[in-house]
Formats: structure tokens, sequence, C-alpha cells
């Protein structure tokens, strides 16, 4: 019983170093991307020659990285969004300027993303 009791002490503290793990998700993710045109007048493959059909997001606590691979005059586009500074920073690879927003809010979707629950993958084996 006594060794018990000894022990007892580095169980919780096991337990409560668990419990206070990191509670974010830290790492790349890979995209394939696929464009509906709401204007009838721009063709789908004018978003994919200058956004890309590819993109990887890596990803901290406080900031991420995404990286679309256009192809098309400005070439890739990279987007520094740093959480903890509020702004962001945008990068063409043709091009010798970085700009940088302030983040805000945006009152209108800008952006819709659909799950496809139909491609399922093993990510650990």
């Amino acid at each position: 019983m006594t060794k018990i009791l000894k022990l007892l002490p580095f169980f919780l503290i096991v337990f409560v170093t668990n419990a206070n793990a990191q509670g974010y998700f830290e790492g790349e993710i890979n995209y394939e991307i696929t464009y509906e045109s709401l204007n009838e007048e721009i063709p789908k493959s004018v978003f994919e020659q200058e956004m890309g059909v590819t993109a990887n997001a890596y990803v901290k606590e406080d900031r991420y990285a995404m990286i679309y691979y256009g192809k098309g005059e400005l070439g890739w586009m990279k987007v520094i969004t740093r959480l903890d500074k509020g702004f962001s920073y945008t990068e063409y690879e043709k091009s010798d300027t970085i700009v940088k927003k302030e983040l805000g809010l945006e009152k209108e979707a800008l952006i819709e993303y659909k799950k496809n629950s139909e491609d399922k993958k093993m990510v650990f084996n």
C-alpha cells in the first residue's frame, strides 16, 4: 500500500501533463482544389491557372502559411498569416513586393468550403 501511495504523485503529474496537452493542430496539410465559377464570363480554367489546383498549408499555434501553386502571370502565391501579430503577408513568385495587410473581419462570405465525405484516406497505419 505504501508503494502505491509513493507512486501516486508520479501518476498525478503524468495525468495532469497529458490533460493539459496541445489543444490545436500543428503540421502540414496538402490540398487538391477544384473551382466553380460564379460568373459565366470567367471560366474555371482561369482560376486553375492563376490560383493552381494544389496548395499546401503549414500550421503552427498562432501562425500559418498557405502556398497556392498557380502557373499564371505571377506564379505561385504564398500567404503567411500571423494571428499573434494581427497581420498577413502575401508574396508572389514573380513579384519583388510583399504585401502586408492588417487582419480584420469580413461581413460577407469570401470562400465556400465543401467537405468530400466520400473520399476517405488512411492517415496513420
